[in-house]
């Protein structure tokens, strides 16, 4: 474990304003390093929400993993992740979970785990990420035949994959595209309990 710094970090301020869209803002922020000098930063934050989950469904019995694939204009390609959404005023992560994934693959499931709320890129952004396990039983009449309800301007297609075969579709995903480093470190650790 790193030791901890005679001077640690910390925020100094108010995070400054330097251009706003309709659902980030690009901000300045000054801070203090561990070595005392005063430093600045430059962040994206996110407007109009309390954080986001991600989704890691499970369909059972069979064990498939239910992704999605969906173009993503900021890389300009279409990515491989788990489904995910913003949280709404009001809602409790369990509570998004089961209506992202509803709206986005059609399935219904029960929430089985909610992890710590944990940074998605907290070298770049504040957006904050709720990961949240969900059993789907495959069995029930409504997921047999799942009917997705995106929004608008959303398309999004869904991926059931066995677990086993997660690593070997990231070495050359299905029909090229980008990957999300969640599903790859989802992969990286089932393969490391595997050993």
């Amino acid at each position: 474990m790193a030791e901890s710094s005679a001077h640690p970090s910390r925020r100094q301020g108010e995070p400054r304003p330097l251009g706003k869209g309709r659902w980030l803002r690009l901000e300045e922020v000054d801070y203090t390093g561990h070595d005392g000098q005063l430093r600045m930063w430059e962040s994206v934050a996110r407007e109009g929400t309390v954080g986001a989950v991600v989704m890691v469904a499970v369909l059972k019995p069979s064990g498939r993993l239910v992704l999605s694939r969906q173009y993503r204009p900021p890389v300009d390609q279409v990515v491989l992740e788990f489904p995910a959404g913003l949280v709404d005023a009001g809602e409790t992560p369990e509570q998004t979970a089961m209506r992202e994934l509803r709206e986005e693959t059609g399935f219904s499931g029960d929430v089985t785990q909610v992890l710590p709320l944990s940074y998605s890129s907290a070298g770049m952004s504040n957006e904050a990420v709720w990961l949240v396990t969900l059993d789907i039983d495959e069995d029930l009449p409504a997921n047999r035949t799942p009917e997705p309800q995106p929004e608008d301007g959303e398309d999004i297609e869904v991926v059931l994959l066995p677990l086993e075969e997660l690593a070997s579709c990231l070495q050359t995903p299905e029909g090229g595209g980008g990957l999300d480093s969640k599903v790859v470190a989802f992969a990286l650790g089932a393969n490391l309990a595997v050993k």
